[in-house]
C-alpha cells in the first residue's frame, strides 16, 4: 500500500469551499462520500483519490493498494485482485482522512 497526503489551509472556509468545488469539478469519476468532515469526495476508478474539507482546511489523499502481494493474491482471478484493490483503496481512503480530521481537530 501506498499513500500521499496534503493538507492547505485557506484564508477562509469559502475559500476551501471553492478551492474543493473546482478541483473536483475537474474529475468525471467521481462520487461523494458521507461522515468525513464537511465535504468529502472519493475521486477516480477506485476512489483512489480522497479530497475533503473540514472547516478552512482541505485535505488530499492518495491510496493504492497492491493486492499483488496479498499472500493469496496467485489464487485469484483478476477480477478478484480488482475487486479487492478497489475495496482495500477505498477503505484505506477513509481510514487516513478519519485519522488527518483528528489531527485537525473540531
Amino acid at each position: 500500500m501506498k499513500t500521499l497526503q496534503a493538507v492547505q489551509s485557506h484564508d477562509s472556509v469559502a475559500e476551501a469551499q471553492r478551492a474543493l468545488t473546482e478541483f473536483v469539478n475537474g474529475h468525471s469519476q467521481r462520487r461523494q462520500l458521507n461522515d468525513l468532515g464537511d465535504e468529502a469526495w472519493g475521486l477516480g476508478e477506485k476512489s483512489s483519490l480522497v479530497e475533503l474539507r473540514k472547516g478552512r482546511f482541505t485535505v488530499s489523499i492518495s491510496t493504492w493498494a497492491r493486492v499483488s502481494a496479498d499472500p493469496d493474491a496467485a489464487k485469484l482471478t483478476y477480477d478478484e485482485r480488482e475487486s479487492r484493490a478497489k475495496a482495500d483503496t477505498e477503505r484505506l481512503g477513509k481510514e487516513f482522512a478519519k485519522h488527518f480530521l483528528s489531527a485537525i481537530g473540531p
